[in-house]
């Protein structure tokens, strides 16, 4: 636990020591913006604290693992959960990730894109009951449609009687 500051904003003359830093980054699990309020520093001033020291980098990279594992122990949960959909949703999950792609489970490496894959339908071209297609560009058949018009490939019609 930190000390009580009686400052809103640490004075040039209190420097920032490891084991607070490293004791702030601890209690926030990690969370640079919340730790450097604690500290009464910018967020700033901490980040580049963090990013020269060795020591400081290994506790917050400890919380990120800490986080990691949650999220893991979340995960499990929705595996042995009673509800087939948190069951299903895991699985897909757990099998489009890297780490199945390793395993040879997953077709791709990304995961939004082995869970939304992507399906091109191919359409046969429309044409009348004769057979013969309707005009290339779609407003020109619609049009040929609406106004009964002949399609202007057939030859004109003769009018003998």
């Amino acid at each position: 636990m930190l000390s009580a500051y009686p400052w809103d904003q640490r004075p040039d003359d209190h420097p920032l020591t490891v084991e607070e830093v490293c004791a702030a980054l601890a209690e926030t699990d990690g969370s640079i913006r919340r730790a450097a309020a604690l500290l009464r520093v910018g967020s700033l001033v901490l980040r580049k604290f963090v990013d020269r020291s060795a020591r400081a980098r290994a506790v917050q990279r400890e919380m990120d693992n800490c986080l990691l594992d949650d999220a893991r122990g979340v995960l499990r949960a929705a595996l042995d959960s009673e509800s087939h959909l948190r069951n299903d949703w895991a699985a897909r999950y757990v099998l489009n990730s890297a780490n199945a792609k390793s395993l040879g489970w997953s077709p791709t490496s990304a995961s939004d894109q082995a869970s939304s894959p992507s399906i091109t339908l191919i359409m046969p071209p429309a044409a009348w009951e004769n057979g013969e297609t309707f005009a290339a560009q779609p407003k020109e058949a619609a049009k040929q449609i609406m106004e009964l018009v002949a399609n202007p490939s057939d030859p004109p019609a003769s009018h003998d009687h």
